[in-house]
C-alpha cells in the first residue's frame, strides 16, 4: 500500500533533477540516527496533516465500509496514513487498533498519533503472526543507501550480509482481540507474511467476519503461492476478492493483477452504493 513519500522534480538549466531525492540520500547515509529519528517525526507528522484520501484510492472504498463507532485494526500501520484516515470515519465512538511491529517506524507512528491527537487510536508494538512469540524482521536499504524501515519483513533465516535484524513480539490477532471487540474491518500490509497473519485470525475470520483490505505480495494465479494460499483460506470462510481500480470495485478474475485486494461477504457489498462494483466480466484467458 502507499507510502507517504516526497519526491518533486527540480529543473536547472533544462536538465531535470530529482533534487529531493538527493538531499534524501545524503540524510539517509550520513545523519546520526537519533537525529535522523527525529527528522522523520517532524516530515511524517506533517505529511499525514497534508495528504488527501485522494492520494490513497483504496481510502473511496473505506468510506463504506468502516462507519461511526466501528472498531477497526491497522495491521503493518507504518507512520500511520490509514490509521489517521479510519480514526476519522470511526469517530470519538469508534477504536482503531494500529500494529506495528518495527521499534524504530512505531516510535514515529506513536508520535505521529500524539501530535495529531488521535485520542480514539491504541497502537502495539508487535507483529501479527499464526502464534505469540517472537520473530526475525530484515530491514533492507535503500537503492540510493540507508536503511528501509517501511520495508521490513519477517524472515525465518536472516540473511547474511550487513542488513539490520530486528527481534520483535509477535502475537496473534485471535490473542490480541476477542468476540466482545467486534472487528469491522482490517487492513492488512504485512511483506509477504500475510498467510501467517490470517492464520492466527480463525476466530476472527469465524465471529466477526470483518471486511478486509490485503496487499498480497505475490501471483494468486500460482497453486503454490502464498497468494493463492490467502485467497483460498479467505474462500473457504465466505469471502469474496475484489480490486479498486480508481472508479469501481471489481470482481477479481483469473489473470487480473492488482497488489491491494478486499475481501468481502455479501453483507459487506451490501453497504456499498450502487454503481460501486463493476457488473461481472468474463474470466481473462492466461497469457
Amino acid at each position: 500500500m502507499a507510502q507517504l513519500t516526497d519526491r518533486a522534480p527540480f529543473v536547472q538549466g533544462g536538465t531535470t533533477m530529482h533534487l529531493r531525492d538527493r538531499i534524501k540520500r545524503f540524510v539517509l547515509r550520513f545523519l546520526p540516527e537519533r537525529l535522523l529519528q527525529n527528522l522523520k517525526k517532524f516530515h511524517y507528522a506533517r505529511r499525514l496533516r497534508q495528504t488527501n484520501p485522494v492520494e490513497e484510492p483504496d481510502l473511496v472504498v473505506l468510506r463504506h465500509l468502516v462507519a461511526p463507532g466501528h472498531r477497526v485494526i491497522d495491521v503493518g500501520a507504518n507512520v500511520g496514513l490509514y490509521t489517521k484516515f479510519m480514526a476519522g470515519l470511526v469517530g470519538p465512538w469508534g477504536k482503531v487498533y494500529s500494529i506495528e511491529p518495527v521499534p524504530q517506524t512505531y516510535e514515529i507512528l506513536s508520535s505521529n498519533l500524539e501530535k495529531l491527537g488521535l485520542i480514539n487510536v491504541e497502537a502495539f508494538n508487535v507483529a501479527a503472526s499464526a502464534e505469540d512469540g517472537f520473530v526475525q524482521m530484515q530491514v533492507p536499504h535503500y537503492a540510493t543507501g540507508g536503511e528501509n524501515y517501511y520495508e521490513a519483513r519477517i524472515v525465518a533465516e536472516p540473511a547474511a550480509g550487513e542488513l539490520r535484524t530486528v527481534q520483535v513480539h509477535a502475537r496473534t490477532l485471535d490473542s490480541l482481540f476477542g468476540p466482545e471487540d467486534r472487528i469491522a474491518f482490517v487492513k492488512c500490509d504485512v511483506e509477504g507474511h500475510e498467510r501467517s497473519c490470517l492464520a492466527g485470525a480463525a476466530e476472527l475470520l469465524q465471529t466477526a467476519r470483518p471486511a478486509w483490505l490485503i496487499a498480497v505480495s505475490s501471483n494468486p494465479d500460482q497453486r503454490d503461492s502464498s497468494a493463492a494460499e490467502v485467497f483460498a483460506l479467505l474462500a473457504e470462510h465466505g469471502y469474496e476478492p475484489y480490486w479498486f481500480d480508481g472508479r469501481h470495485l471489481n470482481r477479481r478474475r483469473p489473470g487480473d493483477r492488482s497488489v491491494n485486494y478486499f475481501f468481502l461477504t455479501a453483507v459487506h457489498l451490501a453497504r456499498l452504493p450502487a454503481g460501486l462494483v463493476q457488473p461481472s466480466r468474463p474470466a481473462r484467458r492466461a497469457a
